[in-house]
């Protein structure tokens, strides 16, 4: 057997007698570590991808000679984010319905990869600011759907049951193509419109497509169902390895900077909020027995996923966040102009600026009188507040997430289990904990040092409060061994 397993299929040419048997595909179980080793290579590569959206929203909002205000470099890292979900999703379903490990699979699979990586390198440029905006990373989407589209085609060839929903596939891709093609010819904002427009497009039609109409319009009731268990845990080991890509950011390049000092303190509260997050993300609602979201109903599995994209990404932005917080301890988000008195302020100026020459100078506009962001002395106290508020909004956000995860699932524990038997009730504090978190930023003269060291005893205080509600019922937080 291969390494990875591989699927036998009934051929089309082995007469008519054996008709029937074509539509249908015969998948033998394959080893499970070979194939999580293959899958996590993968998923490593996809981690790098958002790891850089990620960072690139950074050096977007935090930097002082980025002219993209916070708000902006927020909605492009949604976006950007979305489309790597897509890619990554596309891959997904490809080698989760064929899973034959032929040469076909092997060159396609490596062929994606090339793509996803030219894609992570060139995303940060897809909304920057001319002249830096460039548009190859819609052009390679668009390779990356098309090569998937024309394997399928060659596939259907030879498997009838493909056929009707190859076509069906083909026929939605062309109306969402001019979408991204005409996003490679308009500037922003209407370039991140189209490009919201047509993933939110893509997903809301595959959606429809894994209904249960949607499976018998496309005739694939004979299609062998994708393994859920494994998708589950495969989602899972994914969110590890993004928490991983914040953890990292800790230590990379030193943040923290040499010695015991306040920044070392600093991300050693940041660490313990990631901690704390690992721990309640796997406690789900505490439930001992459940049905899982996935082995529900169609909207609970497609929603289970729509809440991982928003965690994937709040986990990410909360960590790039945590790092600038980390870098500044002991600033507040007091501009400096604003604590002074209102005869000692100054106007901003209406004249032409001018070089040592004394003539003046226009921006890419032609315009004169107001600068471009990165020519204003923007305090530093600016961003510490930004970052406060993102940090706080992203933490309350992952929280949010996780809950929606956990209450998607079913619980079928006995009433009497638990100490605590309703799950709204042992899922209460984290409600609480998203009001507290973004209500710290308004006190502008706090540190963000300070902010992170209220938070982390916050995020600690829910997670025993879960661990406490879910003993048994004559249970005790100490019994001694019998």
């Amino acid at each position: 057997m291969p390494p990875f397993g591989h699927s036998v299929r009934a051929q089309t040419f082995l007469g008519d007698a054996q008709q029937e048997k074509v539509s249908k595909i015969y998948l033998v179980k394959r080893p499970r570590p070979e194939k999580r080793r293959f899958e996590l290579f993968i998923d490593l590569l996809w981690a790098g991808i958002v790891g850089n959206i990620a960072f690139n929203f950074a050096s977007e909002a935090y930097d002082e000679d980025s002219e993209v205000t916070v708000g902006r470099a927020l909605l492009n890292s949604i976006v950007l984010v979305l489309i790597a979900w897509r890619l990554w999703k596309f891959l997904q379903d490809f080698m989760s319905k064929y899973a034959t490990n032929d040469l076909i699979e092997r060159a396609f699979v490596f062929w994606y990869l090339i793509l996803g990586l030219l894609f992570g390198n060139n995303a940060p440029y897809l909304f920057a600011p001319r002249p830096e905006q460039d548009n190859i990373c819609i052009v390679i989407y668009l390779i990356a759907k098309a090569s998937l589209l024309g394997l399928e085609i060659v596939y259907a060839f030879f498997i009838p049951a493909l056929r009707r929903s190859t076509i069906i596939r083909g026929v939605f891709v062309g109306p969402l193509s001019a979408l991204w093609l005409a996003a490679l010819f308009v500037s922003y904002p209407g370039k991140i419109g189209l490009c919201f427009a047509a993933v939110s497009a893509e997903f809301v039609y595959t959606t429809v497509l894994s209904t249960p109409w949607g499976i018998r319009f496309l005739k694939e009731d004979d299609m062998v169902p994708h393994d859920l268990d494994h998708w589950v845990e495969r989602i899972r080991d994914f969110f590890i390895i993004i928490l991983g890509e914040g953890v990292l950011s800790f230590v990379r390049e030193s943040p923290a900077e040499r010695g015991l000092n306040q920044k070392a303190g600093t991300a050693v509260t940041a660490l313990a909020i990631y901690y704390a997050l690992l721990n309640i993300y796997f406690n789900g609602d505490q439930s001992r027995h459940y049905v899982h979201a996935v082995k529900r109903t169609w909207w609970r599995n497609n929603l289970w996923s729509v809440a991982h994209i928003m965690l994937f990404h709040t986990t990410l932005i909360l960590g790039v966040s945590f790092i600038f917080l980390i870098e500044h301890p002991a600033t507040s988000a007091v501009i400096p102009h604003e604590s002074s008195s209102p005869e000692k302020r100054q106007e901003p100026s209406t004249k032409a600026p001018t070089n040592s020459t004394g003539e003046a100078q226009f921006n890419d506009e032609g315009q004169f009188g107001i600068l471009p962001p990165s020519a204003r002395d923007r305090p530093i106290e600016l961003f510490v507040n930004n970052a406060k508020w993102v940090s706080s909004v992203a933490l309350a956000a992952t929280f949010f997430a996780m809950s929606i995860l956990a209450l998607l699932s079913r619980p079928l524990d006995k009433k009497g289990t638990l100490k605590v038997d309703n799950r709204y009730l042992r899922l209460l504090p984290r409600g609480l904990l998203m009001v507290v978190a973004c209500v710290l930023p308004l006190d502008k003269t706090m540190y963000g040092g300070v902010m992170l060291s209220i938070l982390w005893p916050l995020c600690y205080l829910c997670l025993f409060w879960e661990w406490y509600a879910a003993l048994d019922k004559k249970g005790g937080m100490i019994e001694r061994m019998k």
